[in-house]
C-alpha cells in the first residue's frame, strides 16, 4: 500500500457506486467529525482511480474548503491556498469493493446485535458504540436502498412506505421448513418428468430454468413439496428496472407454486446493492430464506442473513446456505445456519464457486 499526499481537487470524484447521493445532514456530521478529529487515516483510492471510502468525508472537505473554513488536522495548505490530503493507493479490484462494503455493514450490524440490540434498538446501539463513521460510508455504497433498510431495522413495528411495482406477495402460510431440506435437488439435474418428493433449488445457469417463466407448473408436477425461488442472474450495476423485473419473475413463479400447496424459500443470492429490492413481495415476518456461498465473498452470507433477520421482525428464521466447502460448512455450524453441500459433479472436484455472479 502506497501513501502519498495530493491536492484535494485531485481526489477522484467517482465512487464505487455512482448513484450514491448525499443529504446535507450526512455532510454536516462529517464536518463536525473533521473539526473534532481531523483526517485520522489516509483516504483510500484504487489504482484504477476509484475512491473507495470514505466518500462523505471527501465531500465534506470540499465543502469546507470552498466555504473558506479552517483546514482540519491532517490537511496541509500549499502556497496559493490549495488543500492537500493523504491518500493510500490500494490494489483492490473494483468488484471486490462491494464485498468490503458488505463486510463493513454486516460487521456493524453483528456488533450491534452482540451488544444486546433487539431489532427495534439496533440503530441506537450502533450510534451508542460510536460506529457510524466506520460503517456509514460502506453502507452507503453497498445499497441505494439504505434508508429503507435502516427504517426497517430502527422501526420494525412500522411498515415502511414502498412501491410494490405489481410484484406478487408470497403466501406467508406456505413457507419452507427444516424438513424440506432432507432431499434437496438442483433443477436440471434430473428430467422434468422425474418424481422428486423433496425440494428443488435453482443455483445453476439461468437457461436451465427460464422455461418456468411460462411453465411454472413443471416444478409442482414432479411432486416436490418445496422449492427455493429461481435465482435469476444480477450484477451490482444492474439497472433498477432489470432488478425489479427479475424480482417480479421469481415472485410470480414462486406464487404459482404456492397456489398448488408447495412451500417456498426466499432466494437471497443477489448483490448487496439489491437486497432491499429483492425483498419486495416478501411478507414482513417471513422466516424461510436460502443463499449461495462464494469463496471470494463470504461476507455476503452475513449481510443477507442480517437483512433476512430484520425482515422477519424478531421471528426465528431458517437460513439455508448452498455450497462453499469446509470453511462455509464450519461457518454455518457456528452460526446455526443450514448447509447444503454442492453436487460433486457440478463443481468438478472443487468445493465452491470461485467468482460470485449472483445467478
Amino acid at each position: 500500500m502506497k501513501i502519498v499526499r495530493i491536492p484535494l481537487s485531485k481526489v477522484p470524484p467517482r465512487y464505487a457506486d455512482s448513484r450514491l447521493k448525499y443529504k446535507n445532514t450526512s455532510i454536516d456530521r462529517w464536518v463536525d467529525y473533521l473539526y473534532e478529529w481531523g483526517i485520522t487515516t489516509p483516504i483510500r483510492v484504487t489504482h484504477s482511480g476509484v475512491l473507495i471510502e470514505p466518500p462523505g468525508l471527501v465531500e465534506a472537505l470540499r465543502q469546507m474548503q470552498s466555504a473558506g473554513k479552517q483546514p482540519p488536522y491532517g490537511v496541509t495548505v500549499e502556497d496559493g491556498g490549495e488543500w492537500t490530503v493523504p491518500i493510500s493507493i490500494v490494489n483492490i479490484p473494483e468488484a471486490e469493493m462491494y464485498d468490503m462494503c458488505a463486510l463493513a455493514m454486516a460487521g456493524g450490524v453483528d456488533h450491534a446485535f452482540n451488544a444486546g440490540a433487539t431489532d427495534s434498538s439496533i440503530i441506537d446501539v450502533i450510534l451508542a458504540h460510536d460506529m457510524p463513521y466506520v460503517i456509514a460510508p460502506a453502507i452507503g455504497v453497498a445499497t441505494t436502498d439504505l434508508e429503507l433498510i435502516l427504517e426497517v431495522l430502527a422501526n420494525p413495528d412500522v411498515e415502511p412506505e414502498q412501491e410494490d411495482y405489481g410484484i406478487p406477495q408470497l403466501d406467508a402460510a406456505l413457507q419452507g421448513n427444516v424438513s424440506d431440506l432432507a432431499l434437496p435437488v438442483r433443477w436440471g439435474r434430473r428430467k422434468r418428468t422425474d418424481v422428486n418428493p423433496g425440494m428443488f433449488h435453482f443455483y445453476t445457469s439461468d437457461e436451465k430454468f427460464t422455461r418456468l417463466i411460462s411453465a411454472p407448473e413443471d416444478v409442482p408436477a414432479t411432486g416436490a413439496a418445496a422449492a427455493a425461488e429461481c435465482n435469476f442472474s444480477l450484477q451490482t450495476d444492474s439497472p433498477t428496472a432489470i432488478v425489479l423485473y427479475k424480482t417480479y419473475q421469481k415472485r410470480t413463479i414462486a406464487r404459482a407454486w404456492q397456489s398448488t400447496g408447495m412451500r417456498v424459500f426466499v432466494d437471497m443470492n443477489v448483490p448487496a446493492a439489491h437486497i432491499a429490492t429483492n425483498l419486495i413481495g416478501v411478507p414482513a415476518g417471513w422466516t424461510a430464506y436460502i443463499n449461495r456461498a462464494y469463496a471470494t465473498n463470504p461476507s455476503h452470507l452475513t449481510l443477507a442473513y442480517n437483512a433476512a433477520r430484520a425482515h422477519a421482525e424478531g421471528a426465528e428464521i431458517i437460513y439455508v446456505v448452498y455450497g462453499g466447502g469446509k470453511s462455509i460448512s464450519a461457518l454455518c455450524a457456528e452460526r446455526g445456519w443450514h448447509w447444503i453441500a454442492e453436487e460433486s459433479n457440478e463443481v468438478r472436484g472443487r468445493h465452491y464457486e470461485v467468482v460470485p455472479d449472483y445467478g
